[in-house]
């Protein structure tokens, strides 16, 4: 699942949700919140100048709250992503050992 807001949306072309999207009301730790679900949507791959990931297709979650971009747990794994310090922004491929920094949005 990748989460994001409705700027990020607009720009992905999501934005005025698509007519398969559904409208359902996310519990979080601030309350119920308004977002669009819309199955199977997104190619996803993460590309850095040496490496890029594989490609997968998955689903996105349109929030009328949350300001960052949100990953699951699952696509995470999927894209071969080892979380190194989230902090600071560092990570690697999955079994290499260069260590990378996230790009700041």
């Amino acid at each position: 699942m990748y989460i994001c807001h409705i700027r990020v949306a607009e720009a992905l072309e999501l934005w005025p949700p698509p007519a398969d999207a559904i409208l359902e009301t996310l519990d979080t730790a601030g309350g119920e919140v308004l977002s669009y679900f819309i199955p199977n949507i997104l190619d996803l791959n993460v590309a850095e100048v040496d490496r890029s990931s594989k490609t997968i297709r998955y689903n996105a979650i349109i929030s009328t709250y949350e300001r960052q971009i949100l990953l699951s747990d699952a696509v995470i794994e999927e894209l071969e992503i080892e979380i190194l310090s989230p902090k600071v922004g560092l990570w690697r491929f999955r079994g290499k050992q260069k260590i990378r920094t996230s790009v700041k949005g």
